[in-house]
């Protein structure tokens, strides 16, 4: 008998696999292996390019329409998806926000908007997610020593949290690889975990982002000319998500985790919010506007430091998974929620704002300028 039920477990276990996380995977990204040849020609037909400037890192014309590419691979996961698994049920709205946000990110790439007017859509997206899908930041479990938030409280500190996540990963894209490597990660572990959760409609979205992320950073790393970057309708795509996955579990894995899924969830989007704080502080000591564009990132000092794209992506991510680690740590050792909190804080600070010490020292040693970033080869 115990055999038996050891049998209908490993039987469920791989159903489950194969349905919501290998048949996503493979439908974006086969979907994004045929799309890609098709956008990059459009792409260069249509001159939707990013053109070189002062800033940029590239010293040719690239294509700007991974976000399309993406988006179209991760509609055509869960299209195909919904067939195999009977529970897949997503709102209307969290599509329909994606594509707003996409387009735009499209119109930025295109155009330019003001920030000013992309916060106003970014902040109306977010509140209305949190008003159809009832998740909010609305319980910190002791977490600065706070718990219960009222709900005009929650919904105030989730939308400005939204917002800051979405523009923080908006501003990590400014090497090959990094944005697209970062959410993959993230992709996987909250799939990983909606799936202990049994949240079997974000585990499915979940693989479908790192589904559709996966041949996408291959040609954005290894591309060479085929490559093509996210642009800002990529960028803030995978920022809402990150957002909407992650307000997702806050509201579920408390079920499993209890009180750590408030130093889960910092873990998991701690390097590019903590970046995005210290350029923006940086600049303001300066007398500058926090929005003003510059070189001042984490990735641009690895690069300042001598590594390649691909190293410094591949450092980066690494770092941020490291984070993750110490947060699993605190959560066997079994310390406090607002210890292990303290702790996930202290060091996700120590390898962002003292990563960026260290290798301003060393890029300044070694006689490093920020000019040699904007005339490095990357091709």
């Amino acid at each position: 008998m115990m055999q038996l039920k050891a049998i209908d477990m490993d039987v469920i276990f791989w159903h489950y696999v194969a349905r919501c996380v290998l048949c996503p995977v493979a439908f974006a990204s086969c979907a994004v292996v045929w799309v890609y040849p098709l956008l990059l020609r459009l792409a260069r037909k249509k001159n939707f390019v990013d053109i070189p400037n002062s800033r940029r890192l590239n010293r040719r014309p690239v294509p700007v329409m991974g976000g399309v590419v993406v988006f179209f691979g991760l509609m055509f996961s869960l299209a195909l998806a919904g067939c195999l698994v009977e529970e897949l049920s997503l709102s209307y709205y969290l599509i329909a926000a994606m594509a707003i946000v996409l387009m735009v990110g499209v119109a930025d790439d295109a155009v330019g908007l003001t920030p000013r007017v992309r916060v106003v859509v970014e902040a109306t997206l977010v509140a209305m997610l949190c008003y159809l899908t009832d998740a909010v930041v609305d319980n910190l479990y002791g977490v600065l020593a706070l718990t219960h938030l009222s709900a005009s409280w929650a919904l105030v500190l989730t939308v400005v949290g939204g917002v800051g996540v979405i523009n923080s990963v908006n501003l990590i894209d400014g090497v090959d690889g990094l944005c697209s490597g970062y959410v993959m990660m993230v992709a996987l572990l909250y799939g990983v975990m909606f799936s202990v959760v049994g949240d079997v409609s974000y585990a499915v979205l979940s693989f479908a982002v790192l589904g559709a992320l996966i041949p996408f950073w291959l040609r954005n790393v290894y591309g060479g000319r085929s490559k093509m970057y996210l642009g800002d309708g990529g960028s803030l795509l995978l920022g809402l998500i990150v957002v909407a996955i992650a307000l997702r579990f806050y509201a579920v894995g408390a079920a499993v985790l209890g009180g750590y899924v408030v130093s889960f969830t910092f873990a998991t989007l701690s390097l590019p919010v903590l970046d995005t704080l210290r350029v923006m502080f940086s600049r303001i000591i300066k007398h500058r506007s926090p929005f003003s564009p510059d070189c001042s990132h984490l990735h641009h000092s690895f690069i300042r430091l001598g590594l390649s794209h691909k190293l410094t992506s591949i450092s980066l991510v690494a770092m941020q998974a490291s984070v993750v680690g110490v947060w699993y740590l605190c959560r066997r050792m079994s310390v406090g929620y607002d210890t292990a909190m303290y702790l996930t804080a202290m060091y996700a600070m120590l390898v962002t704002w003292g990563g960026y010490a260290v290798a301003e020292l060393f890029s300044r040693k070694a006689g490093t300028t920020e000019l040699n970033i904007l005339t490095k080869e990357i091709d």
